[in-house]
């Protein structure tokens, strides 16, 4: 197995390339380490057909990276960014989870496959009567540039209001777990099917990404499973996620995630409008609006004419 990220960009990509997938029709990847691989793939005289799975928006992701010198951090999101594109123009398919991913590729076979809820495995919506606590729960890695800060400034300033907050999902750094710990009830570890069963007996979703490429134009799938289980929800005001709230018309109170006043006030807000929300309606809309079996369709479409390729090259040899 490879021991680092070093050794799957060079190591692994050339062992797959020579033995791993020598025999292979379809060779699809979404590690952007194995880069290489399908860019030696991509010149062998009888090749798979060859699929880039651009899941997140990588490039970006590598501004925010601690582990990466500041000075540093640009120049290596651009050099990324640019291999990313030249080894996808020597694809045949470029799948992408978002529109603005896909936005990177244009010119390229694209497949806009968005990672939407699965509504097999969600639970029913359900009305959440009125109590003396407003539980407002945050799932996923928690840190600082998905709001921590503003979190726990928060749960101090309405923690005599009955605000509370519950954590799922790790914390990082240590420093900042010490101090989430001090005012957050939390769940580090807790099955997807647990997790679902107990955002339907939440007040209140969290989702408070700080501004920046990498999150502007995101789609977490925790906001999506919130609107799916008709939970009112604090978020970013992004105005991607104004579109996605208003095609389903979801109670969403949207703040600056940079400003900890507008987060209290923002909470204030909400907790009021949730006494009113309907839920059940909620959920409905979202779920029609956004579900994993319409994606599904354009995912099998893109592999129905991938296959067709393959058929074509069998037929030709």
């Amino acid at each position: 197995m490879p021991m680092n990220r070093l050794s799957r960009m060079t190591t692994t990509a050339f062992r797959l390339s020579r033995q791993g997938v020598k025999n292979a029709d379809v060779v699809h990847i979404h590690d952007p380490e194995l880069l290489l691989l399908l860019f030696l793939l991509s010149f062998r005289r009888k090749r798979p057909q060859l699929i880039y799975d651009a899941h997140e928006d990588y490039a970006a992701q590598l501004l925010e990276k601690p582990w990466i010198p500041r000075p540093l951090r640009r120049p290596i999101s651009r050099l990324l960014g640019r291999a990313e594109r030249t080894v996808a123009r020597r694809c045949d398919l470029v799948v992408a989870a978002t529109p603005s991913i896909a936005r990177q590729f244009e010119g390229c076979e694209l497949a806009i496959v968005q990672n939407m809820p699965r509504h097999d495995l969600l639970p029913a919506a359900r009305v959440r009567a009125a109590g003396p606590t407003f539980c407002c729960l945050h799932v996923g890695e928690l840190n600082e540039r998905r709001g921590a800060n503003a979190l726990i400034h928060a749960s101090i300033a309405l923690a005599e209001e009955g605000v509370v907050f519950e954590q799922i999902g790790p914390i990082k750094p240590n420093e900042l777990a010490r101090r989430v710990a001090e005012k957050f009830e939390i769940r580090t570890r807790m099955t997807h099917t647990d997790l679902l069963d107990r955002l339907v007996f939440a007040d209140a979703g969290l989702v408070l990404f700080q501004p920046g490429p990498n999150h502007d134009e995101s789609q977490p799938n925790k906001l999506f499973e919130y609107l799916a289980l008709g939970l009112p929800i604090l978020a970013s005001d992004f105005p991607h996620w104004r579109r996605l709230a208003e095609s389903c018309d979801a109670l969403i109170e949207f703040v600056d995630p940079t400003d900890e006043a507008a987060v209290v006030e923002g909470l204030k807000r909400l907790r009021k409008k949730a006494l009113n929300h309907d839920r059940i309606g909620q959920a409905e809309r979202s779920r029609r609006r956004f579900n994993w079996s319409r994606e599904a369709e354009v995912l099998v479409a893109a592999y129905a004419q991938v296959a067709e390729r393959v058929e074509v090259s069998a037929a030709r040899d």
